[in-house]
């Protein structure tokens, strides 16, 4: 009788530990956190971490993480790229919106690739991706970026000011095709589940498993009369298609990640 009213009592027990360490594992094993910091705050931990010190290598990421998703536009999101990819196609084809992947378009005498673009009657949200593990430190008005992996740290161009061109890229060719006043949208989306971003709050930077919950925006049910079409169409006309203008777009991003080494 005795070890019966004891098993009654440690059974629940155990039960609940042990969910307890399932649920534990399953936060620890999230795909990203995301840390915020006050200007001043941040700089404090920014110059620490230049400096060498830090908890640098707490966040293994991944052996190819690239520095610019532009390295390799195939394999930048891997399969939580398609998972987002989806995710766009979903909502775009839930509101006749358009999306444009891997685009590439003139820019001076060279070019530039833009991850995706999602047209809707709101404007358009430019996004671009960071396939990056371990630890992230930035802020809007530095142009470069400082990326820890293990005991490898380097330093990569501000993905904000990398995705402003962009939009100034497409709202030159959009004026071209007399298309003007469109809202356009910065949007960062780190894509790697074992990445740690410590950057300022309020800045258009998510992690892909928010990226659902982002587009859910108010401001994006807004209509604002875009001919979604017509800019469909005008990206596509300008869009670079030839072979070897896109390997030498990727040999001169490449070069560029290794230099920055």
């Amino acid at each position: 009788m005795a070890f019966e009213q004891f098993a009654n009592i440690v059974s629940p027990l155990f039960l609940f530990l042990f969910i307890c360490v399932i649920l534990f594992k399953a936060l620890c094993a999230d795909d990203t956190v995301q840390f915020h910091f006050s200007e001043d705050n941040y700089g404090k931990i920014f110059a620490l971490y230049h400096s060498g010190r830090g908890c640098a290598g707490r966040c293994p990421g991944t052996a190819d993480g690239a520095l610019y998703s532009e390295c390799a536009p195939q394999k930048a999101w891997d399969r939580r790229g398609k998972t987002g990819r989806a995710k766009l196609r979903k909502f775009a084809g839930l509101r006749s919106f358009k999306v444009i992947n891997d685009l590439y378009l003139p820019l001076y005498d060279k070019t530039t690739q833009i991850d995706h673009v999602l047209i809707g009657f709101f404007g358009l949200i430019v996004i671009e991706t960071k396939n990056l593990g371990g630890e992230v430190y930035g802020e809007p008005k530095k142009k470069e970026w400082l990326h820890i992996m293990g005991k490898e740290r380097h330093h990569f161009y501000n993905p904000l000011m990398q995705n402003q061109t962009h939009i100034d890229c497409i709202r030159h060719l959009l004026g071209k095709e007399n298309i003007y006043n469109v809202n356009i949208e910065s949007l960062v989306v780190f894509t790697n589940r074992k990445v740690t971003l410590y950057i300022p709050k309020n800045l258009p930077i998510i992690l892909l498993k928010q990226l659902p919950k982002y587009l859910r925006k108010e401001r994006f049910t807004k209509d604002n009369n875009l001919d979604v079409d017509a800019v469909y169409q005008a990206l596509l006309k300008y869009r670079v298609t030839d072979k070897k203008q896109i390997a030498a777009h990727v040999k001169n991003v490449k070069k560029m990640a290794k230099e920055n080494h």
